[in-house]
């Protein structure tokens, strides 16, 4: 069995309060908070984690991965083909 991968991008959804709006503002702004992980973490269960936003998935060149593949080839376990 052969696999080809492709690195994308995509936009994850996390809802709140509006009451925690001016908090997370803050630790955004600061860069105590860089990521989805960090922001449910801090917000705990006063947020909800909708996962990736459908329709927003878009494919990774290289120059965006900072010249790291984007696409690789696996057959077995294999690498035997990337775009690097």
């Amino acid at each position: 069995m052969a696999n080809v991968d492709f690195k994308v991008t995509a936009w994850e959804r996390i809802v709140m309060d509006d009451e925690d709006l001016p908090k997370v503002l803050e630790k955004l702004n600061s860069g105590e908070i860089t990521s989805s992980n960090e922001l449910y973490e801090f917000l705990g269960d006063k947020c909800l984690y909708e996962g990736l936003i459908d329709d927003t998935t878009e494919q990774m060149s290289t120059s965006e991965n900072d010249n790291q593949s984007t696409i690789e080839v696996i057959k077995d376990t294999e690498s035997i083909y990337t775009n690097a």
